[in-house]
Order: C-alpha cells, then sequence, then structure tokens
C-alpha cells in the first residue's frame, strides 16, 4: 500500500514537470512571435534605349509600404537589368555599362566591356536601407538607379529587360503582403 507521503511527492513532481513545460512553452512561444519575417514583391520597368548622344539615364523610384500596424523593418532593393549592345561599326571599342544606386556607396566592382554580339547580359545592383516608418503611417524609400553607357562609340544599348527585386525584412506578427507594397518609377 502507497503512503500520502508518496503521493504527495509524486504530485508535486508532476506539478513541477508540468510548470517547467510550460515556462518552456512560454519562451517557444516568444522566440517564434519575435522573429523577423521577410514579404518580397518583383516589379519591372519600362524598357528603353541608350546610346552616344544619351549615355545617362536616371529613374528615380520610391517604394512604399503600407502596413497595417506598427512595423519595424529593413528594405532591400535588387535591381536586375538585361542589356543587348548593337554597336554600328563592330571593329570599335566595346562600351562599358554601369548599374548603380546614386546613393549607394560603390563597391569598386567595374562590369567588363558589354559584347558586340547582340546577345542580352545581366547587371545588377542592391542597395539596402532602414527606412523611417511610424505607426501605421506609410514607410518610404527613395532612391535614383543609373544606367550609365561609358563609351562614345556610334550604336545602340537595348535596356531589354528591367525588374526590382524588393525585399521587406519586418517583425510584425501578421505578414505584410505584397499588396502593401507600392513602386513608382519616374524619369529623372
Amino acid at each position: 500500500m502507497h503512503s500520502s507521503k508518496s503521493f504527495t511527492r509524486a504530485g508535486a513532481l508532476i506539478r513541477n514537470g508540468a510548470a517547467r513545460a510550460a515556462l518552456l512553452l512560454a519562451c517557444l512561444g516568444t522566440v517564434a512571435t519575435s522573429q523577423s519575417h521577410t514579404t518580397t514583391a518583383q516589379f519591372t520597368g519600362p524598357t528603353f534605349t541608350m546610346s552616344a548622344e544619351q549615355t545617362k539615364v536616371t529613374r528615380h523610384v520610391t517604394i512604399r509600404l503600407t502596413p497595417k500596424e506598427d512595423i519595424s523593418a529593413s528594405v532591400s532593393v535588387d535591381a536586375h537589368v538585361k542589356v543587348r549592345w548593337t554597336p554600328e561599326d563592330a571593329s570599335a571599342p566595346t562600351p562599358r555599362f554601369h548599374l548603380r544606386w546614386a546613393d549607394a556607396l560603390r563597391d569598386g566592382h567595374d562590369e567588363p566591356p558589354l559584347s558586340a554580339q547582340p546577345l542580352p547580359v545581366d547587371h545588377h545592383a542592391e542597395y539596402s536601407l532602414t527606412p523611417n516608418c511610424t505607426s501605421r503611417q506609410e514607410c518610404i524609400f527613395e532612391g535614383d538607379l543609373e544606367f550609365h553607357l561609358d563609351s562614345e562609340a556610334p550604336g545602340t544599348l537595348d535596356i531589354t529587360e528591367w525588374n526590382l527585386g524588393v525585399a521587406v525584412y519586418h517583425d510584425t506578427p501578421d505578414e505584410l503582403s505584397k499588396q502593401d507594397i507600392f513602386i513608382t518609377f519616374s524619369d529623372r
């Protein structure tokens, strides 16, 4: 037969184990809700052509976040561009094409000369920032994306495709949706 002391001790062990399990679950819940979330969206810009007469084109980019609740966020924008160089004179030196954010520090990477072949060539430029977000208000990122043709050689550079990949890293428990990210392009 069991004594009342053994039932009391067994009950205390069960209560102690249950309290530890509850504490562990509470800690895991806190960690799970404090993790950052990522929302991504893709945007495509209009194509255009550059030449020796127009060696620099700047597109002003505005990204607006419209969160449904308070948000602490950082934004990463990656521009991807496909270009095609068509020389008027195949013996002329091939130019270089640069793509960069005007406000970003240069990374020292120099693009190789463009191919004289009319094949699309990929280029990209990244920019990260922490926007100024206030309680349930729009968060705005603005930047100038510069396309630069480094040559006086006769020919055309077709920007056959360019798009922006936007990644928003945020701490909101309710996910920021793609519909909460807006983008506009304008000429500078």
